[in-house]
Parts: structure tokens; sequence; C-alpha cells
């Protein structure tokens, strides 16, 4: 009796769970909406590691629903905040650059096309040597540092 009860806990908890949306289609407004309670969350305190409580997860989630309509589950909030951690990240480093500004009128990193071309030829030749790092890669680390020296 008692295995009978506990599988129709489980049965209910499945067909619950089957109403969330595992995969998340994020439009523009969404992404906003998330950021917003992101910070929100942030401000309440329940952020106080890398990631939000569960208690922040589930205020996130509950107000999401509530202004967009989209009933995800938590997975598709935890990848897509990883994945804006990294943009992030991504965004504070290229601002760092020399050259490079950003316009908070018009929302736009500012930069002229002939540094810009120079970070990504340089960018490019980085990302290179870090995912290969074998020996013939030796000769790209060579020529990296006199590129690197003739712009300077």
């Amino acid at each position: 009796m008692a295995s009978s009860q506990k599988d129709k806990q489980v049965a209910t908890t499945e067909s619950r769970e089957a109403k969330h949306i595992e995969m998340a289609r994020w439009t523009t407004r969404d992404e906003k909406v998330f950021i917003e309670l992101m910070a929100a969350q942030a401000k309440k305190g329940t952020r106080t590691t890398t990631t939000f409580s569960k208690v922040g997860w589930a205020e996130i989630r509950k107000e999401f629903m509530n202004r967009t309509g989209n009933d995800y589950t938590n997975l598709p909030f935890k990848n897509k905040f990883n994945k804006l951690r990294v943009v992030y990240r991504d965004f504070k480093v290229l601002l760092s650059q020399t050259g490079f500004g950003y316009d908070y009128r018009t929302r736009t990193i500012m930069v002229k096309d002939e540094v810009w071309e120079a970070y990504i030829r340089v960018s490019l030749i980085v990302y290179v040597v870090d995912k290969c790092k074998e020996k013939p890669i030796k000769i790209i680390m060579s020529g990296l540092a006199g590129y690197a020296k003739s712009m300077s």
C-alpha cells in the first residue's frame, strides 16, 4: 500500500513537470525580463555565491511565468544564466581593450575599423594557439609576438 501511494506521488510529480518547458526559445523581451528578475534577486540577497539560492531560482521562475507566460523548468534558466555570464565576461574584456568604447545612448560598442580588424586577427591566432597546443603552433606564436610588436 505504501508502495502504491509512492507510485502515485511520483506519477503526479512527473505529470506536473511535463507541463513545464524543457527547451526555451529566448526572445529579446524574455531575455530582458530574465535579466531584470536576476538583478532584483541579487538585490534581495538570494545570490550569495556564483549562482542563486533555490528560493531565488523559484522566485525568478514564478515571476518569469507571470510576466511572459513561459513556464520553463530550472534547466533553461540556469543554462541562460551561464551563457549570459560568458557574454558579459567577453563584453568586459572587449571594452578593456585599447581603442574600444561604449555608447550608452545607442547601446553599441564603438571602435575604429582598423582597431577592430587588428583585434580580430590577434584574437583568432591566440584562440588557435590555445586550442591546438601542438609543436607546429610555436611558429604561429613567434609570428604573433612579432605581429604584436609591430602594432605597438
